[in-house]
């Protein structure tokens, strides 16, 4: 259980499998050691654009696949503004995956965790 609950990736998979609601999601391979700032941008902007073809909107969240909390959360209100981040910033989840999301404001103002 505890590696479903720290693994964003296999814990969508399960949720999803279960019939549960999920946010649409696209996950990105590691990029935390790559020195290339253009080539992690291409990968969120491909990312997004996977996203808005799935029929989302701004904004996005990127969230690392390790780690709970709300640590390393960080949204975007624009594709520019996802790009710049991906061309400085170097964070990145521990297991090397990074999760690209669209936000879904919380009913009621309540985050259920599972």
């Amino acid at each position: 259980c505890f590696s479903i609950g720290n693994n964003k990736l296999l814990h969508h998979q399960v949720l999803a499998r279960a019939g549960c609601q999920v946010p649409k999601s696209v996950f990105v391979a590691d990029l935390q050691n790559v020195d290339d700032g253009c080539k992690r941008a291409i990968a969120f902007s491909e990312a997004a654009e996977a996203l808005l073809r799935k029929g989302c909107d701004w904004p996005l969240i990127v969230k690392p696949n390790a780690g709970g909390f709300g640590e390393g959360i960080v949204s975007f209100s624009s594709v520019q503004e996802l790009v710049s981040w991906a061309e400085r910033d170097k964070t990145g989840s521990d297991d090397g995956m990074t999760l690209l999301q669209e936000f879904r404001q919380a009913r009621g103002g309540a985050i259920h965790r599972v």
